[in-house]
């Protein structure tokens, strides 16, 4: 099969939706935010509706916060910890 085509993406696309329902626990998702602030609707739409999706099938899901910047930024550390990733937790 050639996955380099539109078509070829939609097909595998399909038959991965079918798995998924089938065997969710053969899968687990990794997914993420970035502290950048409160969560709104476009996160929603983005990525919250398929993460649940895919949890109310039965596919585990991991979640991580994670920003580079945190790492390298000394300055502004604590402030994104304390103000954007603890609004990101409790979210």
């Amino acid at each position: 099969m050639d996955y380099g085509t539109f078509e070829a993406s939609l097909e595998r696309s399909v038959r991965l939706e079918r798995d998924l329902q089938e065997n969710p626990a053969r899968y687990r998702a990794l997914t993420g935010d970035r502290p950048t602030g409160r969560l709104h609707v476009s996160h929603l739409f983005g990525s919250l509706q398929n993460r649940v999706r895919l949890q109310n099938m039965g596919v585990p899901i991991f979640v991580m916060i994670a920003d580079y910047q945190v790492l390298t930024d000394r300055e502004s550390a604590p402030d994104l910890w304390h103000s954007k990733t603890e609004d990101l937790i409790l979210a």
